[in-house]
């Protein structure tokens, strides 16, 4: 026995514990993945939201240059 009165967990506790930790951690880890997760498939369907409405911007601009064009050499 040692003189130190700090009382120790033997071995097989202390992994047990570490292992009951870690899973604690993974489990905190794997929730806040979800979260990131479901936070970019929102970013993700909002920037394709926004990106089609301006294709379809450019695309309306474009026509309308070119009735404007055809007008004008008709």
């Amino acid at each position: 026995m040692s003189d130190n009165p700090i009382q120790t967990k033997p071995p097989i506790q202390k992994v047990q514990y570490d292992i009951e930790k870690m899973k604690a951690d993974i489990k905190e880890i794997n929730k806040e993945m979800k979260s990131v997760k479901s936070d970019i498939s929102y970013i993700k369907r909002n920037l394709d939201k926004w990106l089609k409405a301006k294709e379809e911007k450019e695309i309306g601009e474009l026509q309308a240059q070119q009735e404007g064009w055809f007008l004008w050499r008709s």
